[in-house]
């Protein structure tokens, strides 16, 4: 038999979770959430810093298997585990909600690492393997997990305003231009889909796309 302590514990964990989860903002700009502020405040000056505007982390972790599951029957392999990636994808970020966010590009080993040392101290053991293969991809089903993970932010950049991207690089990272905001991705991103040829060719057509509405916007 369980005991009230037991469900207690679970009940406050799931509360606390959620909170954390809803609170946390990245830096990416969620594109709808700036439509809507738009809408409702036409003289409203955008800010990346803005939390209004931000994606919060729960939303970055719920389009994670929206892209995973759409993407999965297209790469046709039998090594890929959707499941498990999926819970990969569920579990790979619990640490940012006590660290918060460092974008891709600015992340250090030392942030990283405590990031990690964190997520395992709130994951049950029996996450522990698949959060370190998430973080460490060593399987198919772990690249697969971690692509999808790491193009979902180029998905929000593409489906922002131009002029917002833009500003967005600008103050975060300091990159001027389209060409530099592209050459930047692939060289931080694509080692992430070399492992499949048809990942590899998506996450080309994303940069291509991305390139292609950048430069016709600036």
């Amino acid at each position: 038999m369980v005991s009230d302590s037991i469900y207690n514990e679970l009940f406050e964990k799931i509360c606390l979770l959620f909170a954390q989860y809803m609170k946390e903002k990245r830096a990416t700009t969620q594109p709808q959430k700036l439509a809507d502020l738009l809408a409702e405040d036409p003289n409203y000056i955008y800010n990346p810093k803005d939390n209004l505007v931000r994606e919060g982390l729960v939303e970055h972790v719920g389009l994670l298997p929206i892209l995973a599951t759409t993407v999965f029957p297209y790469i046709n392999r039998n090594d890929v585990d959707l499941g498990k990636a999926l819970i990969m994808l569920a579990v790979h970020d619990i640490g940012e909600t006590v660290t918060g966010d460092t974008m891709t590009y600015l992340k250090k080993d030392s942030e990283a690492e405590a990031e990690e040392e964190i997520a395992i101290g709130l994951l049950d053991p029996y996450y522990h393997k698949l959060y370190r293969l998430a973080e460490h991809p060593s399987t198919p089903t772990s690249q697969f997990a971690k692509a999808m993970d790491k193009c979902v932010a180029d998905f929000m950049d593409y489906l922002c305003p131009v002029d917002i991207t833009m500003q967005r690089y600008k103050e975060f990272i300091n990159v001027n231009t389209p060409e530099e905001i592209i050459a930047m991705k692939r060289e931080h991103k694509a080692s992430f889909f070399a492992w499949d040829p048809f990942m590899k060719d998506f996450f080309e057509l994303i940069l291509k796309k991305t390139s292609e509405k950048l430069i016709a916007g600036v």
